[in-house]
């Protein structure tokens, strides 16, 4: 799969499939949306940050989002197949964080 971002939309096209790009729409079952600004390639999955949220898509779907701050959150950081750092704004706003979340589900580890 090949994928790139565009005024905040995410396209992708598939290797050997339909020809030309589609519109991936990044809502997440939570009804969190993700308008991509960055993207990073993993192994299993693009991984979608904008100002305020950071998301995981296989499938064509937005498998997760965890909150993020448009200061810290520039773009996850894919580790093997299974992780994602991305860092994050501490409850006050004045200090970063950075998660290491699974990619598959979101969860911090």
């Amino acid at each position: 799969m090949y994928a790139t971002t565009w005024r905040r939309r995410l396209y992708v096209a598939e290797a050997g499939g339909r020809r030309g790009l589609r519109r991936l729409r990044l809502t997440a079952r939570d009804g969190h949306e993700v308008r991509p600004q960055a993207i990073a390639a993993g192994a299993r999955h693009p991984f979608v940050s904008d100002r305020q949220r950071v998301g995981a898509v296989r499938d064509g779907r937005l498998l997760w989002t965890a909150p993020a701050d448009a200061v810290w959150a520039k773009r996850p950081v894919p580790l093997g197949g299974d992780r994602v750092l991305f860092l994050a704004a501490g409850k006050d706003r004045t200090g970063g964080l950075l998660y290491c979340a699974d990619a598959e589900t979101g969860r911090r580890v």
